[in-house]
């Protein structure tokens, strides 16, 4: 295309591959590859500005017959009630409004057959808003919300992941392998949070929320990036604390409301 310089032409193909990747029935699976062992600070090569959520360790597939994995005791999460309440209320992790927030300029993302709704800015954008498979299982709703500096869009600063897991899919570990969990309230719901779950550089850090209601198990995350040098290429020891208020207050947006009857016990299949 005439007029368009290298770099842009390249961000163009990444945005069109991950919105790609992005469809009905699809079968990448979300926390898919751990990236490779840098520091920041270290030179490595360029990285993808579009890669997807990291958050943590691979998400293998599952080996075996379907099953209601909420009768799997290898998948128990935490319950509200079986951790504690957080000491530090001035945390705005640990203390999520009562009502939800949603300011008049920011855009909504709906999702009816999940069950929820969440605001972002509208300097965010939404790469994923799709439900995903995996063998054996159920599918599973991912959204993703991201935000770039730039205009063409660069390195990511951070992102908010959105997971609605029904019961014959394996639930994420984030609050079951979480250092420290907490007893939280989100969207008026009873919640669990893991204020720092493990992050694999690039990321820099990770929180979870969980909420069990109406048959799903919900995951808001919050992956907050180191930024990228293009000058120097390399990752420096900083983040955008900016980014990440914002990321919180995209969570602490969530409204929850009652979802239709025949979704709350899906069947079991590999390729639904």
């Amino acid at each position: 295309m005439p007029g368009l310089r290298a770099p842009t032409l390249l961000i163009a193909l990444s945005l069109a591959l991950v919105l790609a990747g992005c469809g009905d029935d699809d079968d990448s699976v979300s926390g898919s590859q751990s990236p490779t062992s840098i520091v920041a600070g270290s030179p490595t090569a360029s990285p993808d500005p579009l890669v997807p959520p990291l958050e943590g360790p691979p998400r293998e597939p599952y080996i075996g017959d379907p099953q209601d994995f909420r009768t799997n005791p290898d998948y128990v999460l935490p319950e509200p009630g079986g951790v504690p309440t957080p000491a530090d209320s001035s945390d705005p992790i640990l203390s999520p409004p009562a009502e939800p927030d949603c300011p008049e300029d920011w855009e909504e993302l709906y999702r009816g057959p999940e069950g929820f709704k969440l605001c972002y800015p509208p300097d965010w954008t939404v790469l994923t808003d799709a439900y995903k498979n995996a063998p054996n299982e159920h599918r599973w709703y991912a959204g993703g919300v991201y935000k770039f500096p730039g205009d063409p869009p660069e390195h990511q600063l951070a992102h908010v992941s959105v997971y609605a897991i029904p019961q014959f899919t394996r639930p994420f570990p984030y609050t079951r392998d979480c250092p420290t969990p907490y007893s939280v309230q989100l969207g008026g719901e009873p919640s669990v949070v893991c204020p720092s779950f493990p992050a694999s550089h690039p990321e820099a850090r990770i929180v979870s929320y969980h909420v069990f209601r109406e048959g799903f198990d919900y995951f808001f995350n919050i992956a907050l990036y180191y930024r990228w040098d293009d000058g120097d290429e390399k990752y420096k020891d900083q983040t955008d604390e900016e980014a990440f208020a914002d990321a919180l207050r995209i969570i602490h947006s969530v409204e929850f409301f009652d979802v239709p009857e025949s979704v709350l016990t899906p069947t079991a299949t590999s390729t639904q």
